[in-house]
């Protein structure tokens, strides 16, 4: 599932500190679950627990939330967009 494989995404951009990408990653992730009524196994459970909190602890409240509600606005193409870039940054 895409879902699945941007939030493990999102997670790796969490740990190397970019947060926001992160959170807008997640947010994408939580609205693929939701649209497909799929339910996250224990393992993507556990990173999207970890995640959520790591991101709490570095987002300011409205931060986290405009960056999540912004992922809930992509689309599949925009995605993997950002995805694609996330993982071949322009210097």
């Amino acid at each position: 599932m895409l879902a699945a494989m941007i939030e493990h995404l999102g997670m790796m951009m969490g740990l190397q500190q970019r947060f926001r990408l992160a959170a807008l990653l997640l947010g994408y992730a939580k609205a693929g679950y939701e649209s497909t009524g799929s339910l996250m196994e224990f393992t993507e459970q556990s990173e999207h627990d970890r995640l959520m909190e790591l991101l709490q602890r570095e987002l300011d409240p409205d931060q986290l939330a405009s960056a999540i509600a912004e992922g809930r606005a992509l689309d599949d193409e925009q995605a993997v967009a950002e995805a694609r870039a996330a993982l071949h940054p322009v210097s």
